[in-house]
């Protein structure tokens, strides 16, 4: 006895039905426009895969605390806060994020913070919105040069584990806080522009901390900073005051060829290495109160007057400049 055609014609039917609602699935998330849901980008970390987008823009905002739900990559730290540890590698180059980072914050009354325990690359890319990565911990190496952040972003408190940090060659059109950062490796800013307010009061620097040829164009606050290795802003420019009070500069501190356009504020700050200043250009005030130079008198060669003799009848081991401020 023949089978009947419509015998085989049906499980052809259903298994076209599920191919259709499989596609329907993917592209819900992935449209054909080339825009990605940020619940795309979760949903990877859920299941475990590194994330990689190249050439895409991001649509919702990208919020890593709502992986607090999820008890395999959650745990209460203690009783007010939660520790999200996300796995996965995350990895976005040339796109856009429509909507801003959130990487730290709070899910039924509890603080949540965030361990990135691998690599964290996000480069060549446009966000919008605010960035908040508040207290996070990044294990991995930190690749985000050549970035445009549209709004104000927010490290403060983050630990930096890995040698490679790299923010190069990108521009913080709102303010940009690492109050209270920690950097084990070199951290590099160098042709950086922080177009509001630069906030690294209370870093902490490990090892070599780069800011060559970058542009502080509004108040730049690095009082509190203590720095392991050299710090070198050699060729970088301060268009708005600059504030290192209360350093302490464990290496060499390098400001050579630096522009300073208002206040440039050095008190009660602490130099174990040499401290150069060559061809420094200072337009306003340089304040020294209570500084403290233990490499001997700063290289002040091809500064203007009358700044270029101020340690002429100094000692040669260690300074101390009381109370001394020339404008």
């Amino acid at each position: 006895m023949k089978k009947l055609p419509w015998l085989k014609i049906v499980p052809i039917a259903v298994l076209m039905a599920l191919i259709g609602f499989t596609l329907y699935s993917v592209t819900f998330l992935f449209a054909d426009d080339g825009t990605v849901d940020a619940k795309e980008i979760l949903a990877k970390i859920e299941s475990g895969e590194d994330v990689y987008y190249n050439n895409i823009k991001i649509t919702g905002v990208l919020d890593f605390t709502k992986l607090a739900e999820n008890s395999n990559l959650s745990y209460n730290e203690s009783e007010s806060k939660i520790r999200i540890e996300i796995p996965s590698s995350i990895t976005i180059i040339n796109s856009t994020i429509e909507n801003g980072i959130i990487a730290s914050g709070t899910r039924n009354g509890k603080s949540v913070v965030i361990s990135f325990k691998k690599n964290f690359t996000l480069s060549r890319s446009l966000v919008k919105g605010v960035v908040t990565f508040t207290g996070s911990t990044i294990h991995g190496s930190v690749y985000c040069n050549s970035m445009v952040f549209t709004s104000n972003v927010s490290f403060e408190g983050a630990s930096f584990l890995s040698n490679d940090i790299l923010f190069s060659e990108s521009a913080f059109k709102g303010e940009a806080n690492f109050q209270g950062a920690t950097f084990s490796g070199t951290p590099t800013f160098l042709k950086t522009s922080f177009e509001q307010l630069a906030a690294f009061q209370n870093a902490t620097f490990l090892s070599d901390a780069q800011f060559g040829a970058t542009t502080f164009y509004n108040y730049a606050d690095f009082s509190l900073l203590k720095v392991s290795g050299a710090f070198l802003a050699g060729t970088s420019s301060f268009l708005g005051k600059a504030v290192f009070t209360t350093a302490r500069f464990k290496d060499r501190a390098d400001f050579y060829s630096v522009e300073f356009q208002n206040t440039a504020d050095f008190s009660r700050s602490i130099f174990t290495g040499a401290l150069r200043f060559e061809n420094a250009k200072f337009d306003s005030t340089l304040t020294l109160d209570e500084t403290t130079f233990y490499s001997g008198k700063p290289n002040m060669t091809n500064i203007g007057a009358p700044y270029k003799n101020l340690f002429s009848t100094a000692g040669s081991t260690t300074i101390t400049v009381t109370a001394f401020t020339l404008n």
